[in-house]
């Protein structure tokens, strides 16, 4: 613990919230506020710590909730003000040299105002003291401005920004650079208010992982942005993508929907013309018709008047007979006959109906009869019925009723049985009842009996399982230990022999939720030695690699040796120019030394020539190409022949041009003549281009020497020697590197087979499934067995409440029975009613029978009177028929007296007449047949000239149908609806003003045919030139098959379908793309697409965006790779792995920490930091590749890291499309989601275990208790100890310990003492008053919200008594002043009482926003 290190003294708040300006002081770097809810308490730990040390304004970081409402603007114009400047600060302060202690005073200066969003902020960092070096509030209370602050202050004590702020704040106190923000987020993490209520370790971890530290968000906002452009890109190419596929999805839709109205169409038209054609054949059978039917009038008229003529006189001849004395006698003679024929007619039906009347007068007397049977029997019925009555009334018992006897009316019986009923009712219902509560209680006796049988065969069933569980661990821990055997001993281990124990120990929880399992903690134990392992064989790899890529260069460079390939001297880098394809050759392949030569001599001349750079120089076969190329200025040097000279040797004497094609003899010898050789006593002259044969060379300016040991390029022999050399150097190198490479791979072997070993030992791990299988067993058995007690219960008091239930309803029945005079077993009451039932039917029956006497009687009585009557009109009737039959019979005989007394000459007279009836009757038939078929004929006239009327009105008709669909097909023959149905032909479709009209079309056709001509014909050159083409053409193509209405619907149907989802797919788009449709008057639908370039048919559209899909394809590539792998995740992957590796770091701190601080009982806490178990494979990778350190992670790695990164990017986006990028990011970058705090258990004597709920349950409250706080702390501790020695240690707990027992609550104290913590903390009765605790400060809060102001009561533990104003303090200055020993103010001294302050509406700067 440092005594000279930097603590908290005092802090405040000037006009924040309703605090006007409140100071708390610190005792010994503690500080407690107290107080109820609304006092104020929270608030100023809110704007105090640690924002203080943050200065970030973000309400998220403000408010402990970590809500978004608690703006420092609210607490600024909490009061309702329009504008306020306050400022909160607080000072840190250490022993110093002298006796002054050194002091370091945080100060943020806050200004807002209602009209402006946000907070202006000012910062400062002093080792000035307030109240005593500098104040903050004039003698008028107002604050100072920030000017004025700065000029008190300096200039160099000011920082504009939180975040250079917060670098001094560092640089000043704590020194922990990129780990101070680390510090804050824990700080914050720890600051949770009721961080102690429900303890439980996995809110423990929660806490932990929040206070690491995330992603720089400014990373995290750079990454968005470039995501963001090449989001833009990608949705741009999606969007390209999209409407491309739209267009083809649609235009097959659309084609098919053209087609089905393009041959439906020409359907139309074929029947049309179809019609057309019969109508004119039908035409010209009428004009025949015509002409055969006024002929055949013609004739049956003549005949008509000739048959007139003779039935006229037939007609004169029968009247001239009728006319006759005679004739008219003996009509009236038959005239009386025929009367008295009538008369004697009418008798017979008269006897007829009489002789009906007869038998009916018969059938009623008998009727009548019956009738009075019936009525003797109907009333023998009554008495019985009155006796039934009587004796189904007394078993039903209505007669108790007191209403009289049984027999009464049939409204009253009824009345009284509806009556009976009732009680009927009544009694069955209750006996219903009574009948479901006796099943009830029966079902819960049999359910208690079952649940007492459940229960013991539950407990024998937990019982087995229990045993089961202890075998199954008995013998998965001896395959444990024969696993150990195996694999801890001997060149193949994996692992110490201790470390068996802890294997071992992992059974203890397998099973347990959140345990780990025996594969994870043998890849923890082993996890060092198999990554060295790795190590080596991947170091091993990268040797085998680079020894093979040797030997394959080296073989490569022997093969391009033995080819005869690498012959020439190395190339000048001056000259670049290709060679390729140019005539000539270098001078080295175009000469060779004379055989008489020394080779001493000839390896100095080939040296010479190589050091002066002529030995690769190129020899044209014509030296006018030598100037064309200098022309030309390519790179590269070039052999002329000079003027001869009279050097008495050149190198023609020693050099002879080789036999070859490139380049003439004529033109090498020339060049060798060219240069001197000269002995190497000679002096040579200036400027002459000369070798020597010491391997010298001069050319002008230039001299030199190239010594060489032998020739190695002029001449082939030379070069086969030069070869055999070095490929027999070539070959001891390969040989060697064989060697070498056959030994590292069998070391590489080795290796690899040591990384085996450890997945086949884990392969090897016996398997623990069994004991987790019993574990859930035991649990389950447990549960049926709590379950089975819990129905037991529940079934004995079902089996008492329907018992009870039972005895109720029989009271209730019993009482109801004897009221209603009713029996209470249910056969009883069956019997009543069904006497119930008999006295009904009964009084019905006799009601009914009564009744019916009385209406039998009334009819026999009918039936008498009528029989009577009918009787009486018989007699008369039959009297009357006898005279009238006598009177007949007298005046028939008369007649025939008459008839007997007609002459001859009369008789042929009527003769005579009665044949010319008969001439005259056929005459009259035949000009009746004459004038029909005349009149027929006219018909014929008639119907023909109608005929030709109506079909040259139905040719009519016909033509306008077809010139309508001629009509209604002009929108498919427009050129692209032509493309998508295929229809060839290049007969442009006529304009209307080109078509005939049907009037013109049908007098023309009609000429024609009454001309005789052909109707087809006809009917098709009527049409305009081009069309039966553009027809013929349309039919070929879709064909005339007619097309129904609901294909037209359906083909429709799914076009409007595929119309909408184009419209809505291309309304999605950025580039609005809009989708408009016309219909003509034919319904047909033309759809075009509008973009940037205007309106567009459907196809050119589609060709244009098949272009820019083309186009944005190749565009997102390039942004792809310049953002994905040069700029963003490449960064984002190396912070990820410094925080982790910082995080790791941390834990190892805080497990140290806490494992050397044991608790009262000898238990230790311990911290590890393991992988999740919720995460995907792609998140296990990512949290596999981060446990590598910087130096096993690699390029290698980095680039996997990358990866996985990219694909978590693209899947959560995928599965979030409406998460902005920044979103995105911070979901699948927060890699403290990738790991959990682990919580670890101690105990002496016994195997360490993870600290789950269960086993925290488990503990003794104060060890509950600690066993939270004690990760905390330490992650604290771990944090600060790694920064300054001389850092202040400060934490906040808001309401601490709330929950705790008072009894553990010292424990706790004395934990942060122990861990040498400064605390400010909140509570709603806290009081620090304990012998852990040296000193603390207390101040009692009290809120008055009517007069807006907050009042405090120092009080202070000294260590042995809580010290307040009453103890000889004049009040919190006093007390605080003997505290600190100085008498603070916040007031500006009188020294700088020369500033003024201005007002704050007057301050003439402005703060920059936070």
């Amino acid at each position: 613990m440092s005594h000279d290190r930097f603590k908290p003294t005092r802090a405040g708040v000037i006009n924040v919230w309703d605090y006007l300006d409140e100071e708390f002081t610190f005792a010994d770097g503690r500080l407690v506020l107290r107080g109820h809810n609304g006092s104020g308490k929270t608030k100023a730990l809110e704007v105090l710590f640690p924002f203080v040390l943050d200065g970030h304004t973000d309400p998220r970081r403000l408010d402990p909730f970590s809500g978004q409402n608690r703006t420092m603007k609210s607490n600024l114009l909490y009061r309702g003000q329009d504008a306020e400047y306050g400022f909160v600060w607080m000072e840190f302060a250490r022993p110093g040299e002298g006796p002054r202690p050194e002091t370091v005073t945080l100060v943020i200066g806050l200004r807002a105002q209602q009209h402006r969003d946000g907070v202006a902020t000012s910062f400062f960092v002093t080792d000035k003291r307030l109240g005593v070096d500098f104040g903050l509030l004039a003698t008028d209370n107002r604050p100072l401005t920030e000017r004025q602050l700065k000029a008190a202050l300096g200039e160099g004590s000011h920082h504009t920004s939180a975040a250079d702020y917060r670098a001094a704040v560092d640089a000043r106190l704590f020194g922990l650079g990129d780990r101070y923000v680390q510090l804050l987020d824990l700080l914050l993490a720890l600051r949770r208010p009721l961080l102690a209520k429900d303890l439980d370790p996995e809110k423990v971890s929660d806490t932990l992982t929040a206070g690491l530290s995330p992603i720089d968000e400014e990373l995290i906002d750079q990454a968005a942005r470039d995501f963001a452009n090449l989001s833009a890109v990608q949705r741009r190419f999606d969007d390209a993508t999209t409407a491309h596929t739209a267009v083809e999805a649609f235009t097959t839709s659309y084609t098919a929907y053209l087609t089905a109205h393009a041959r439906h169409r020409s359907a139309g038209i074929a029947t049309a013309l179809n019609r057309a054609e019969e109508h004119v054949t039908t035409l010209a059978g009428h004009t025949g018709a015509l002409t055969t039917a006024t002929a055949e009038t013609e004739h049956l008229t003549a005949e008509v008047r000739r048959v007139e003529e003779e039935v006229n006189g037939l007609e004169a001849v029968r009247k001239g007979l009728e006319e006759s004395e005679a004739l008219r006698d003996a009509r009236a003679l038959e005239i009386e006959l025929r009367h008295n024929d009538r008369i004697g007619r009418d008798l017979t039906e008269e006897a007829r109906r009489l002789q009906r009347q007869s038998e009916e007068i018969d059938h009623l007397t008998a009727e009548a009869r019956g009738v009075g049977l019936h009525i003797d029997r109907q009333r023998a019925a009554i008495a019985d019925l009155v006796a039934e009555v009587r004796e189904s009334a007394d078993r039903a018992g209505v007669t108790v009723d007191g209403e009289g006897p049984a027999d009464t009316d049939l409204t009253t019986a009824r009345a009284r049985a509806a009556a009976r009923e009732a009680d009927v009712h009544e009694i069955r219902a209750h006996l219903t009842e009574l009948h479901r509560v006796e099943a009830e209680r029966a079902r819960a006796d049999a359910d208690a009996a079952r649940t007492g049988t459940d229960l013991d065969d539950a407990e024998a069933a937990c019982a087995r399982a229990e045993a089961g569980l202890a075998d199954v661990r008995a013998q998965v821990t001896d395959a444990l230990r024969a696993w150990a055997h195996r694999w801890t001993d001997g060149p193949d281990g994996v692992c110490a022999p201790a470390d068996a124990d802890t294997l071992i120990g992992v059974l203890d929880t397998c099973g347990e939720p959140g345990a780990p399992t025996l594969p994870e903690v043998f890849t923890e134990i082993t996890d060092p030695a198999r990554t060295e392992a790795i190590r080596h064989e991947h170091r091993l790899t990268a040797d085998h690699e680079a020894l093979t890529a040797d030997l394959a260069d080296v073989r490569a460079e022997h093969a391009e040796i033995a080819a005869e390939r690498d012959d020439a001297p190395p190339a000048d880098r001056a000259r670049t120019a290709s060679r390729e394809g140019r005539p000539g050759a270098p001078l080295w392949r175009l000469v060779r030394f004379a055989d008489h030569l020394d080779p001493a001599h000839a390896a100095a001349v080939e040296g010479a020539l190589d050091a002066a750079g002529l030995l690769t120089a190129w020899v044209h076969p014509d030296p006018d190409l030598t100037r064309a190329a200098l022309a030309d200025g390519t790179s590269d040097a070039y052999l002329l022949p000079a003027p001869a000279g009279h050097a008495p040797r050149t190198l023609a004497d020693v050099l002879l041009a080789e036999e070859q094609h490139h380049v003439p003899t004529r033109t090498i010898d020339a060049l060798l003549a060219s240069v001197a050789l000269l002995d190497p006593a000679d002096v040579p002259t200036t400027g002459t281009p000369h070798v020597t044969l010491d391997s010298r060379f001069g050319h002008g300016v230039l001299v030199g020497a190239g010594p060489k040991a032998a020739p190695e390029f002029i001449g082939a022999t030379n070069r086969a020697a030069r070869r055999r050399e070095r490929l027999a150097a070539l070959d001891a190198r390969v040989e060697a590197l064989t060697a070498d490479l056959a030994d590292l791979g069998r070391r590489l072997d080795r290796a690899a087979d040591r990384v085996k070993v450890f997945a086949i030992a884990r392969g090897d791990l016996p398997e623990v499934t069994p004991v987790a299988r019993a574990v859930k067993t035991v649990e389950h058995h447990a549960t049926l067995v709590a379950g089975a007690r819990t129905a037991r219960a529940q079934a004995r008091l079902r089996l008492d409440s329907a018992t009870a239930d039972v005895d109720a309803h029989r009271t209730r029945l019993r009482a109801v029975a004897a009221e209603r005079s009713m029996p209470t077993a249910p056969a009883d009451v069956d019997a009543v009613a069904a006497a119930l039932d008999v006295f009904r039917a009964a009084h019905r029956t006799l009601h009914e029978t009564r009744a019916d006497i009385a209406r039998t009687e009334h009819d026999l009585t009918e039936r008498t009177s009528t029989i009577g009557r009918l009787t009486e009109e018989h007699r008369s009737g039959t009297r009357a028929h006898e005279e009238r039959t006598a009177e007949h019979a007298e005046t028939l005989l008369r007649l025939q007296t008459r008839r007997d007394g007609i002459d001859a000459s009369a008789q042929e007279i009527i003769d005579r007449l009665r044949r010319t009836e008969d001439d005259l009757v056929h005459g009259r038939s035949v000009l009746t047949d004459l004038r029909e078929r005349a009149a027929a004929a006219r018909d014929g006239v008639v119907r023909a000239e109608a005929g030709i009327e109506s079909g040259r009105s139905s040719l009519l008709l016909a033509l306008e149908s077809v010139l309508d669909h001629c009509a209604g097909l002009t929108p498919l023959t427009r050129p692209g609806p032509r493309v998508l149905l295929g229809v060839d032909g290049d007969h442009a479709w006529p304009a209307p003003t080109l078509w005939p009209d049907a009037q013109e079309a049908a007098d023309r056709i009609t000429a024609a045919v009454t001309a005789g001509g052909d109707p087809t014909g006809t009917l098709r050159a009527v049409l305009p030139p081009g069309v039966p083409a553009t027809l013929d053409a349309f039919a070929e193509s879709v064909g005339t098959a007619p097309v129904t209405d609901t294909a037209l619907k359906t083909a429709a149907t799914r076009m409007s379908e595929a119309l909408r989802v184009f419209t809505d797919t291309l309304a999605t788009t950025v580039d609005g793309y809009r989708v408009d449709h016309e219909a003509d008057p034919g319904g047909i639908i033309t759809v075009h697409v509008g973009d940037e370039t205007g309106r567009n048919p459907l196809p050119a559209f589609a060709r244009t965006i098949a272009e820019r899909v083309e186009e944005q394809d190749a565009l997102l590539r390039r942004e792809e790779r310049g953002v994905l792998e040069d700029e963003l995740l490449s960064a984002i992957a190396q912070q990820i792995h410094e925080r982790v590796r910082t995080a790791r770091d941390l834990v190892r701190s805080m497990d140290a920490d806490t494992r050397s601080r044991p608790m009262t009982s000898g238990t230790r806490i311990g911290i590890r930091w393991t992988r999740a178990d919720h995460l995907t494979d792609r998140r296990r990778a990512v949290a596999d590749l981060l446990r590598r350190d910087s130096v096993g992670l690699g390029q290698g790695g980095l680039t996997e890291l990358r990866g996985l990164l990219r694909e978590l990017i693209r899947e959560y986006h995928a599965a979030h499309p409406r998460a902005t990028y920044k979103q995105v990011l911070a979901a699948v970058l927060d890699y403290r989601e990738w790991y959990r705090f682990e919580l670890r258990k101690s105990v002496p004597g016994q195997d360490e275990a993870r600290l789950t709920k269960a086993k925290h349950e488990e503990m003794s409250g104060g060890e509950k208790s600690a066993a939270i706080h004690l990760p905390l702390f330490a992650a604290a501790n771990a944090l600060y100890s790694s920064a300054r020695a001389t850092c202040p240690r400060l934490i906040a707990l808001d309401e601490a310990f709330a929950g705790i027992d008072d009894r553990y609550k010292p424990e706790l104290m004395g934990l942060t003492v122990t861990f040498d913590l400064d605390v400010f903390m909140t509570g709603h009765d806290l009081w620090v008053h304990y012998d852990s605790v040296p000193m603390a400060a207390h101040y009692d809060m009290h809120h008055d919200k009517a007069s807006h102001t907050v009042s405090a009561m120092f009080m202070l533990w000294d260590g042995a008594q809580v010290v307040d104003a009453d103890a000889g303090f004049s009040g919190n200055d006093a007390l605080s002043s003997h505290l600190l020993g100085i008498t603070p103010s916040r007031f500006v001294p009188l020294a700088t009482e020369g500033t003024l302050p201005v007002a704050v509406d007057d301050a003439p700067e402005a703060l920059d926003p936070v």
